[in-house]
């Protein structure tokens, strides 16, 4: 069952208006937004979008608020409309529910097809990039993505065993990436797949260009007084968060009409990672436009 990260101080960030009108652009479970509905009044508006037909469906199931519509979309699609919102919230974690469904193929933890799409309508799956793609190619996935130290090592070992067995599962990958950097993870506290997998599925969804776009979008579709909320889940995505907010505030903390309300990432309590061990590396940064 998954369980929202940081939810209420997220929605606490995000809602400073209950008539206004906001965007939740990774729908999910519902639980975020639940929250702001919470905090609207019978005049507040909130757009709730995913990727994930599945997750599509399940919010459509869930919300029959007159005051809530779901949308299916990317990051690079939730603008096509050019409306403004008071407050737009990204959690940029992937779900429980898609992690525990074998056939997703998004965790070593479960055997299944070695998919990684988040969006079955894309033409890639996780197992056509390891079968085809070229030695370079993968060790800059999974160094590029992934920060893996030893990527050249595990391309040229993938390579040298696809020559006579195909890749057609997560077991399948899970096991040469065990074989060959299990002794070189012994001592460090993450499994030696987690970094494979996550390069994988970052490729496969295309999830760094996607995150760029909405960024972009974020500073051109908030009113004034508007606020985005991001959760991070890993260094890459912090960075490219931090980047972006940085572009446009100053060390003085207000430039170009915004201002960082959150000098420094928001991390969940210890309370909250005991109950939720997924949540242990989320950070939440929060914009405000100041101006229009």
């Amino acid at each position: 069952m998954h369980i929202t990260v940081l939810r209420k101080v997220a929605v606490d960030f995000l809602v400073t208006n209950p008539s206004g009108y906001y965007l939740d652009v990774t729908g999910g479970a519902g639980g975020h937004a639940e929250e702001i509905l919470k905090k609207l009044d019978l005049n507040g508006r909130l757009i709730v979008c995913d990727q994930d037909p599945k997750a599509v469906d399940l919010l459509s199931t869930k919300f029959s608020d007159s005051r809530v519509e779901v949308r299916r979309a990317r990051f690079s699609e939730v603008f096509e409309k050019k409306e403004n919102f008071d407050g737009i919230l990204a959690d940029l974690g992937i779900s429980s529910n898609q992690l525990d469904d074998a056939q997703r193929g998004l965790s070593f933890l479960r055997d299944g097809p070695l998919d990684m799409r988040l969006n079955p309508n894309e033409t890639e799956t996780a197992a056509h990039v390891i079968m085809e793609r070229s030695e370079e190619e993968l060790a800059n996935i999974f160094f590029h993505f992934g920060e893996e130290r030893y990527s050249r090592k595990i391309a040229k070992a993938i390579v040298r065993v696809r020559a006579h067995q195909e890749f057609k599962t997560t077991f399948d990958l899970k096991e040469i990436v065990e074989k060959e950097l299990g002794p070189l993870y012994r001592r460090q506290k993450i499994h030696p797949a987690t970094r494979i997998f996550q390069a994988l599925r970052i490729f496969v969804n295309d999830e760094m260009e996607e995150l760029k776009k909405l960024l972009s979008g974020i500073k051109n579709h908030l009113s004034k007084g508007g606020r985005a909320v991001v959760i991070s889940f890993h260094s890459l995505e912090d960075r490219e968060v931090k980047k972006a907010f940085n572009e446009v505030v100053s060390s003085e903390g207000i430039t170009q009409g915004f201002k960082r309300i959150t000098k420094k990432p928001v991390v969940p309590t210890d309370l909250e990672i005991k109950e939720n061990p997924r949540a242990r590396s989320a950070k939440l940064r929060v914009l405000e436009r100041r101006i229009t």
